[in-house]
């Protein structure tokens, strides 16, 4: 039975060749990994192959490390590149590398024919550190993130550098630079990375084995994913990739596996966005999916509040994000994710510290409304609905906390606490008398500074439908006009569902909050519709969201006008979002 199973894996991780990696777009990297390579460097203007530090002092900082060149001769030679999950290939007219992972931490390079490797320096602004270890092994400390390790097992090698350079040194020379040329079996080394001190190791797999076991692990987490139609079949690939490599291991601050947003230039968590990528993976993975979930209450603090941005070097408390969990949590659980009265207990008593923070913290005017005190908080960042001025008690802010609290209502009396069950439920209700009383104006919900009756006259954006998501707990009269609102002002183009309606003076097709289409946004408002009847709609959005991401991959955002993919790409809240759209309507 074990061979049996062997070779299906085998077989397997052939096939996961077939899924094309563009890695100018999309980066190649591993499970666990902190490091991914791109044709992105450090500015617009480096071109060639990069090694990305993607961990957290890197973030938002220059962090491509090392570049990859292929050489002859001493010359640098022209090249192209193809990747798929096992492996990422260099083609010369003068040979082949070959690069892939064999775990997290270290990375296999090969070269066939006369063709040789250089490995340069490309960040300057830390110091770097040559250590030589033996003549075929050498460490390079890095400033104050990881450490490389550099191994020749094939070739003749030599590096240069400095021992001596240290942060008061001109660090623009000399340059780390490694070389590696061929033998008569070609040539072959390792790059591993490392914190504090390197533990020696035997690297006594050859790199096919290296390679076919890359991709094996690739098919195992692709094997758990529900099938879907051959209209989306490579997608959910892409899919499944991304949401493989954008795992990074426990390290550091980091208590449990932490799906990154991208290992692209947002290589950090943000705690909100967690939460679509949760729900997305509760389809083919619910451990994994329960730890993202949870992941940002490992770092709650006394008053309640979760960090707006996560690292495994740093948290940012001074914002935070709109509260999505109850209600996402909601839906985790109705899509049959196996919870324990232990786990529920947890969640509950998280989620009550996290409400009770907004009740306490967010409401200083005492009105029953909570506020955002900056665009952060909101994860609209920029959105026109702000342009009045803060604190705003944002009408999206303030629905979810009418479902997060009707959640804790369910989950208090799941453990037989009946009588905050109905503490939450009166509370959940209340609030919504009190929102539908001080935001509707009988055409449509405002979002209005607080202990003031200003708000932004010309905003036109699609944050003041989010309501739409209470269903059936709106009075029918203002679900219809909200509803038509949302068929016929023109929010919604042949791409989605912009985040400025485009006949909006304020729309900018790349303005971020302020007209591109967004997905998690997109979910909110299918999910309202949904729960309001009015499916057919519903999945047309679904439908267009789901053709958006199959053309143009999972980017950050798109442009509402022409689909096109806006900002960071490989993101990983669009695939949580496309996998919750896909299954739920079954595309």
């Amino acid at each position: 039975m074990r061979k049996i199973l062997l070779i299906i894996f085998v077989c397997l991780a052939q096939f996961s060749e077939a899924i094309n990696i563009d890695i100018s777009s999309i980066p190649f990297s591993y499970y666990g990994a902190y490091t991914a390579f791109s044709t992105k460097g450090n500015s617009e203007m480096e071109k060639g192959l990069f090694l990305h530090d993607v961990s957290g002092p890197r973030l938002w900082k220059p962090n491509a490390i090392w570049n990859i060149e292929p050489v002859s001769n001493g010359k640098v030679l022209p090249s192209t590149y193809e990747c798929n999950p096992s492996q990422l290939i260099i083609k010369t007219a003068e040979g082949t590398i070959f690069i892939a992972y064999q775990n997290a931490d270290i990375i296999r390079i090969k070269s066939t024919g006369k063709l040789g490797v250089r490995v340069t320096q490309q960040l300057k602004e830390d110091p770097f550190v040559l250590i030589p270890i033996s003549r075929n092994q050498h460490r390079v400390l890095c400033g104050n993130s990881f450490h490389y390790l550099f191994t020749t097992l094939h070739g003749s090698s030599s590096i240069t550098g400095s021992a001596k350079m240290t942060h008061w040194e001109d660090k623009s020379k000399p340059i780390v630079v490694y070389d590696i040329m061929p033998d008569s079996e070609g040539s072959e080394f390792v790059i591993e990375t490392y914190l504090h001190e390197w533990v020696p190791k035997v690297y006594d797999l050859n790199y096919e084995t290296v390679a076919n076991n890359a991709g094996i692990e690739f098919q195992k987490a692709l094997m758990l994913y529900p099938s879907v139609t051959n209209v989306f079949e490579s997608t959910l690939e892409q899919a499944a990739y991304l949401n493989w490599i954008n795992v990074v291991k426990p390290l550091g601050l980091f208590k449990r596996p932490g799906l990154l947003c991208t290992k692209n230039r947002m290589h950090g968590m943000w705690s909100w966005d967690h939460c679509f990528s949760a729900l997305g993976l509760s389809y083919s993975n619910q451990a994994l999916a329960k730890d993202q979930f949870l992941f940002p209450f490992d770092f709650q603090n006394e008053m309640g509040s979760i960090p707006d941005l996560m690292s495994n070097y740093h948290m940012v408390y001074p914002y935070c994000k709109p509260p999505v969990h109850g209600w996402i949590w909601k839906k985790m659980i109705d899509n049959n994710l196996v919870v324990s009265k232990t786990e529920t207990k947890d969640v509950y008593a998280k989620l009550v510290k996290w409400t009770e923070f907004y009740i306490h913290y967010k409401d200083d005017d005492k009105d029953g409304l909570m506020q955002y005190n900056h665009g952060y908080d909101s994860g609209w960042d920029n959105a026109t609905t702000f342009d009045s001025g803060f604190p705003i008690e944002g009408v999206d802010l303030n629905t979810f906390m009418i479902l997060q609290m009707e959640t804790l209502s369910e989950l208090a009396l799941k453990l037989c606490k009946k009588k905050e069950a109905k503490k939450w439920k009166l509370a959940s209700e209340k609030l919504l008398n009190v929102f539908i009383t001080k935001c509707w104006d009988g055409e449509r919900f405002k979002s209005y500074k607080s202990n003031s009756e200003e708000y932004t006259q010309n905003s036109q954006s699609l944050l003041q439908y989010i309501p739409i998501l209470l269903g059936k707990r709106l009075p029918d009269s203002i679900r219809v006009k909200l509803i038509m609102a949302i068929k016929t002002s023109g929010i919604i183009t042949e791409y989605g569902l912009a985040t400025e309606n485009p006949k909006s003076v304020l729309y900018e097709s790349d303005g971020y909050w302020r007209g591109p289409i967004w997905a998690p946004t997109t979910l909110l408002i299918i999910e309202g519709l949904e729960e309001s009847g009015e499916k057919v709609l519903a999945k047309e959005l679904a439908n267009k969201f789901c053709l958006l991401c199959k053309e143009n991959g999972f980017s950050e955002n798109f442009d509402a006008l022409t689909g096109k993919p806006l900002r960071d790409m490989g993101y990983n809240w669009t695939v949580g979002v496309f996998l919750r759209l896909v299954y739920t309507y079954k595309l």
